[in-house]
């Protein structure tokens, strides 16, 4: 369900596995995961020192987005990894991951902002697939994110 060491102190959420995340059972491994990279090193944050995982669990069929019913079957799960955790900080990848975790619809309209809730900093940007589809407007709002980001996920 998810990558990286337990006792990170920055968790990434995505919506869910893609085709290439499924079959080898690790997060973030496609072309969004290369562009999720390239975020991470632009903030200079090492992708081996996150824990990433997503709200669902599972490759949705023909991978469309996740539905109600199916966010609602891995919520809890997802809520356990992040007890697990205990991140300080969570980065929020696009509008299923922001929905779920702080009810906020559009992540999109709530990029770059940093929220504090139940002791834990929560970091909304967009989905690094967006950033692939739309390199010239959303690749550079999130390279700002990730900029601005860049000091409170490199607290000591």
């Amino acid at each position: 369900p998810g990558d990286g060491p337990l006792d990170a102190k920055t968790m990434v959420i995505g919506q869910a596995p893609g085709r290439n995340e499924d079959m080898q059972r690790k997060p973030f491994v496609g072309r969004s995961g290369e562009q999720l990279n390239s975020f991470l090193k632009m903030a200079s944050v090492k992708r081996e020192s996150i824990y990433i995982t997503s709200v669902v669990q599972f490759f949705p069929p023909e991978n469309r987005a996740p539905t109600k019913e199916e966010i609602q079957s891995c919520i809890g799960f997802l809520h356990r990894q992040i007890r697990i955790i205990n991140p300080r900080n969570v980065i929020l990848l696009g509008n299923v991951a922001s929905e779920a975790l702080l009810g906020i619809g559009k992540g999109g309209e709530m990029h770059g902002k940093i929220i504090e809730k139940d002791g834990m900093r929560y970091l909304v940007t967009f989905h690094p697939a967006m950033a692939l589809r739309s390199r010239n407007i959303v690749g550079k709002l999130m390279e700002e994110d990730f900029s601005s980001f860049k000091s409170v996920l490199n607290e000591k």
